[in-house]
């Protein structure tokens, strides 16, 4: 068994245009993926799409975290996960929702949210318990 972890991001952004159960991967170099592209940069501007079920996807998943690839979560920011933690952020300070928002902007709860839950790590084996094997 392996130790090593690697980083799942939260993202405000539209998701790239691959099946949902697809891992996406971002690192500053190459990986790996069923579809692999350039873009705005994250943790980097190299971009890898794994199909959990594909050919090779174990070994596309465990080269990419050897290559501190990082899972990108994509959130939709005015979605279900935003509006519960906004409504969890004003019952914890007694606040209404109008009170919450004449105290802080969308933006603010976003960077709170992503201050508290943006960022979290797994280990590459429990990641490849997720991928079917070659």
């Amino acid at each position: 068994m392996s130790s090593k972890e690697t980083t799942i991001l939260k993202v405000r952004a539209e998701r790239p245009d691959v099946e949902q159960d697809w891992l996406i991967f971002n690192a500053p170099r190459p990986l790996y993926g069923h579809k692999e592209w350039q873009g705005d940069f994250l943790h980097g501007v190299f971009y890898a799409a794994v199909d959990r079920h594909g050919d090779r996807a174990a070994w596309m998943v465990r080269e990419n975290c050897m290559l501190d690839g990082w899972i990108l979560e994509h959130i939709d920011e005015q979605g279900d996960t935003l509006a519960e933690y906004a409504k969890g952020l004003a019952a914890q300070y007694g606040y209404t929702m109008e009170r919450l928002f004449e105290l802080a902007n969308d933006e603010d709860i976003w960077t709170m949210y992503m201050n508290h839950h943006g960022r979290r790590e797994i280990s590459v084996d429990a990641l490849l318990a997720e991928v079917e094997e070659d």
